[in-house]
């Protein structure tokens, strides 16, 4: 269970977040709001890659900040801009991050060719980086956010630049992934959570909007007396 609890954060006085309090358990939660209503730097407290100028993130019950290393061998993190070599095959690439992530060497070989496989790219695992598809690179993102096998998967607008095709594609990767584990996946595109969110988080005015399950948000809408769709309830949060 992750708590987030009181989170502010300021950036030389201006509030990207303001006094959020929200819970995640298990299942994909659908992070959807406009470009700029907080998702990255929410999502980056979650990776400790910032911290909040008030509030506390806690894990079971303890304070993220103080578990360090401990937290951060649990979670795995896709930002929208993952850095790669391009001139490293994929394999070569998802062994140099296991080492970063402190892998032992037969252990990254194993999980690497299980990744490849499973994400479609065993047979292209030799070829450089920089000969891949949008949609074969996204997928060489998951699989480093995935190296360390975590329980808190962290992506940011993982499908941005992909077209509809490989957009479906990651979704339908994501739930063979999703048992067991915690997904926060950030999206401005409705269509990404839609159909395979457990709920759907909003923010709107730099603070928490909303918690809910698809059909709880769609429900806080109606029009002649029936649910609006995801989409509809999406746009009439943020007219």
């Amino acid at each position: 269970m992750l708590t987030i609890e009181n989170v502010s954060k300021k950036f030389k006085g201006f509030t990207a977040l303001a006094d959020i309090n929200t819970e995640f358990a298990e299942g994909i939660y659908g992070i959807l709001s406009p470009n700029g209503a907080g998702k990255t730097t929410l999502l980056k407290i979650m990776a400790t890659l910032l911290f909040p100028t008030t509030g506390t993130v806690y894990y079971n019950g303890t304070d993220i900040r103080q578990m360090g290393e401990q937290y951060r061998e649990l979670i795995g993190y896709m930002p929208q801009h993952f850095g790669y070599y391009r001139d490293y095959s994929a394999e070569r690439y998802l062994k140099y991050i296991a080492v970063l992530k402190g892998i032992g060497k037969s252990e990254a070989a194993e999980r690497t060719d299980a990744l490849l496989d499973r994400l479609g790219l065993f047979e292209v695992k030799s070829k450089k980086l920089k000969t891949y598809s949008g949609g074969m690179l996204q997928r060489v993102g998951i699989a480093q956010a995935l190296l360390n096998n975590p329980e808190i998967l962290i992506l940011d607008e993982p499908t941005a630049g992909l077209d509809p095709m490989e957009r479906a594609k990651f979704r339908d990767i994501l739930v063979e992934l999703a048992e067991g584990k915690t997904i926060l996946y950030s999206t401005h595109i409705v269509s990404d959570v839609e159909d395979i969110a457990d709920r759907i988080i909003m923010l709107k005015n730099h603070t928490l909007h909303c918690n809910m399950t698809v059909d709880e948000l769609r429900n806080t809408f109606l029009q002649d007396g029936k649910a609006v769709t995801l989409e509809q309830a999406f746009i009439k949060t943020y007219q």
